[in-house]
């Protein structure tokens, strides 16, 4: 009821929390009606999601192997966490997904990087997905040292291109850009 009562009252942002799923469950009662159920349809969907998306990435690390994607699709299912996760309106639903996609975004970044490739797009696409992130929960830019982390490990396997110094700051425009309606919030209310 928390979040909906946000999605009722439609801002930028709110005292402690992001507006991502407040602008979710208002859009879903807007399109469905006032209902329990367009209250949770935007975590229950992000399950589904993340259900499918771990699924993916387990069968793209395991090079196609399909029954990979299938155990870990079941896994995934049988974890009462996230099984919580799918019917307790909360905004963690919606990050799971988002970590597991944060995730899928990287290994693509690292095996391009890896093959001497451009990975602008990758970052790009990362940049946008963290910046989502944060106006959802902040503690998504945990993420962050895992990238700095695995490139530390892996330097001597990586091309390292001068490109790269610009990746970080274009890539902070973009969360920056992406928070604005936190940001104005904030600052009005201070």
């Amino acid at each position: 009821s928390y979040y909906w009562e946000h999605a009722r009252h439609f801002d930028l942002c709110y005292n402690e929390k992001g507006p991502v799923l407040a602008w979710m469950i208002a859009g879903c009662c807007e399109l469905f009606g006032d209902h329990e159920w367009t209250v949770r349809l935007p975590v229950c969907l992000a399950a589904a999601v993340a259900a499918w998306a771990i699924g993916k990435l387990a069968m793209n690390v395991a090079r196609g192997d399909e029954r990979v994607g299938f155990f870990a699709v079941a896994c995934y299912l049988l974890i009462p966490a996230f099984q919580a996760n799918a019917i307790i309106s909360t905004q963690d639903g919606i990050l799971i997904a988002l970590w597991i996609g944060l995730t899928a975004i990287g290994l693509r970044l690292f095996r391009r990087w890896h093959a001497g490739e451009s990975t602008w797009r990758e970052w790009i696409v990362m940049w946008i997905a963290l910046g989502f992130g944060v106006i959802l929960k902040q503690s998504v830019l945990v993420f962050l040292p895992s990238l700095v982390i695995y490139a530390w490990i892996e330097r001597r396997n990586l091309t390292w291109r001068r490109n790269l110094l610009w990746q970080v700051p274009i890539g902070a425009a973009i969360v920056t850009l992406i928070c604005t309606p936190m940001i104005v919030w904030n600052a009005r209310h201070g």
